[in-house]
């Protein structure tokens, strides 16, 4: 290929446009190949694998979502995860591409190449060239295929990055105006309630001196207390989220799974409950850097979450995706969380709850806390008696 024609190509790909991307990427795949079939698949947010773009249009079912677990799902995760060419010479008889067998047959299919995308060490799907009978694929095309490659990982990349960071800041801007109109109440109860729990500390003690039948008073003091700690939690969230600032982590490597079960003794040492744990940790040995306060934080407000929503069995799984991400899902049996605050990931949103005397804040400060590890999180929807939060980290 020439390098007039190397840069009429990259030219198409200098643009915001994320679907005229995906639609250069097969057409030019195409020409570059000279196959006669080639689409793209990428991960969507759910990590599910979806055709999302293909040439010849209309013949590779756009939008199409593989099944997630199926031999096609498990053979191109694979290929994802290894980052290499997968080279099939006679899909016909390979036993992998028994998923295809239809397909190979009818449009007359004798090799296809595989080519995963990626972009900063993060696999993004992959590019499937389908060569037809009397196509080779020269070292030549190959190399140029490489090359095309290349520019479609970087053109997606960029752009993935730039909406994010767009969006981070438009985030910002919007909870930094929303949240300095609380900061003059904020900081006026705080004092109050720190005031009442001094008061309150007192009348207990005053209390115990006095006749037995005073128990119940002294009890009915303690729980006044009880409440204070609560509306104190409370308005810590409330002057973080009103604070607006990205707080150093101290990070410290940690056995995930000796870390995860810690904070799940501290948290029923507190609350004193009767929930029964189970734990699902694959592999047992997983070590990665994290904030332990912090991130402690995050996983005892989700047990906690769980708790007031009445559950009395948590689940907490952890294992690797690809080698280099960890998920840690934390499931529970209690009350479940309304369809529309699960769309777009609404219940992170800051002030919205499903509590009478909540904040709203709690999982707002859960997910930045989780974004600043340069992780993610979300609340998953698929089973109809389960509540499961999904905690995705980046591997070092």
């Amino acid at each position: 290929m020439k390098t007039v024609e190397m840069l009429e190509i990259a030219k198409l790909f200098i643009c915001n446009d994320y679907q005229t991307i995906l639609k250069n990427a097969v057409k030019e795949g195409i020409k570059i190949s000279g196959c006669g079939r080639c689409c793209l698949i990428l991960r969507n947010k759910e990590d599910e694998l979806v055709i999302k773009a293909g040439f010849p249009e209309g013949a590779h079912g756009i939008r199409l979502i593989i099944p997630p677990d199926s031999a096609a799902d498990l053979f191109l995760r694979k290929v994802m995860e290894k980052g290499e060419e997968c080279f099939v010479t006679d899909p016909y008889r390979d036993k992998r591409m028994n998923y295809l067998h239809d397909l190979v047959e009818g449009y007359d299919i004798t090799s296809i190449l595989f080519v995963p995308l990626s972009y900063n060490k993060e696999t993004l799907g992959l590019m499937v060239f389908d060569g037809q009978r009397g196509h080779k694929f020269s070292r030549n095309k190959r190399q140029q295929i490489r090359w095309l490659r290349d520019l479609v990982s970087h053109s997606m990349g960029v752009l993935y990055d730039a909406y994010v960071t767009e969006e981070k800041i438009i985030r910002k801007e919007k909870l930094c105006e929303l949240g300095k109109e609380y900061a003059g109440i904020t900081h006026q109860l705080r004092n109050n309630a720190t005031t009442s729990g001094g008061l309150a500390s007192r009348i207990v003690k005053e209390l115990k001196s006095q006749e037995p039948d005073l128990n119940k008073v002294s009890k009915f003091a303690g729980c006044i207390m009880a409440d204070i700690g609560k509306i104190e939690n409370s308005l810590n969230n409330v002057l973080a989220f009103v604070s607006c600032s990205n707080e150093r982590l101290e990070l410290e490597k940690v056995n995930i799974k000796d870390f995860l079960e810690k904070q799940v003794w501290y948290f029923s040492e507190e609350k004193n409950n009767k929930i029964v744990f189970s734990y699902d940790f694959k592999p047992e040995n997983i070590m990665t850097d994290i904030d332990v306060k912090k991130f402690g934080q995050c996983v005892k407000d989700l047990l906690r979450n769980a708790h007031e929503a009445g559950a009395t069995k948590i689940n907490i799984s952890t294992k690797l995706k690809y080698g280099r991400k960890l998920l840690i899902t934390i499931q529970n049996n209690g009350e479940k969380v309304p369809d529309d605050l699960i769309v777009d990931d609404f219940l992170f949103n800051p002030f919205v709850t499903t509590k009478s005397r909540g904040t709203g804040l709690g999982l707002h400060l859960v997910r930045g806390t989780i974004e600043a590890h340069g992780g993610n999180i979300c609340l998953e929807a698929r089973n109809p008696h389960l509540t499961e939060f999904k905690i995705e980290l980046l591997l070092e």
